[in-house]
């Protein structure tokens, strides 16, 4: 048996952190992620959700852009694989797909540019099998598990490390601090433990990412927000 309401709960936590990850060109996405921010923010967690609540759209893509978006190893990487093997497009995008074809869910291609082991999709696919838990759908509480244990717990430890450290980052600041704070709760849930710390950051060594500025000339391709919610 499972209670009903705490996974409506975590799925909308996932859905609120997924909001960050994918590029808002005309500021609906961004209305909804402080909408639900103040929701939150109403239920005495103990999170900061000001810098969050006191953002004006122009703010929060100015800072998304510099921290996220712009193409160079400066900023923070947002693929499994690259804290894993300091590269994307690794062994973390293989468990993902494979996560995937034990759902009925898959990546549309043509609306999400973005690999399987992207974080704003990573926490959508927590979202989807969350639901799916909900409606009762076969391999829903493992493909969860899977996700959160084999392809988000590994990395999200460091990415909210790099999120908090970057010098343009306030606002991805405070949403760092609430993703590590509902983690510790997930892997209370599971029963899993954080990773060890390892002694050198593959993803760091790679990065070679201080200071934080860009190197190159131009800006990555961004996953728009009015394509996020399809798979």
């Amino acid at each position: 048996m499972f209670d009903t309401d705490v996974l409506r709960a975590r799925a909308r936590f996932y859905e609120f952190f997924s909001y960050a990850f994918f590029y808002d060109e005309k500021g609906k996405g961004f209305a909804n992620w402080q909408e639900q921010a103040k929701f939150f923010s109403q239920n005495e967690l103990g999170c900061d959700f000001e810098p969050i609540l006191k953002a004006d759209f122009t703010s929060f893509k100015a800072e998304q852009n510099t921290v996220l978006f712009d193409l160079s190893y400066a900023n923070v990487p947002l693929n499994a694989s690259f804290y894993d093997e300091g590269r994307d497009n690794g062994k973390k995008r293989v468990e993902a797909i494979a996560v995937l074809k034990n759902s009925n869910l898959r990546r549309n291609i043509e609306k999400c540019s973005e690999s399987e082991d992207f974080i704003g999709f990573l926490f959508l696919m927590m979202k989807e099998f969350l639901e799916g838990q909900i409606k009762g759908q076969e391999n829903a509480s493992q493909n969860a598990k899977d996700t959160f244990e084999y392809l988000i717990n590994p990395c999200i430890d460091e990415l909210c490390e790099l999120l908090g450290s970057h010098e343009d980052s306030c606002i991805f600041k405070a949403l760092s601090q609430i993703i590590s704070w509902f983690v510790n709760l997930e892997r209370a849930y599971y029963a899993i433990n954080a990773p060890q710390k390892a002694q050198i950051s593959v993803a760091k060594e790679a990065m070679n990412m201080r200071p934080h500025s860009s190197k190159m000339p131009t800006a990555k391709s961004k996953l728009n927000w009015d394509e996020f919610t399809s798979l």
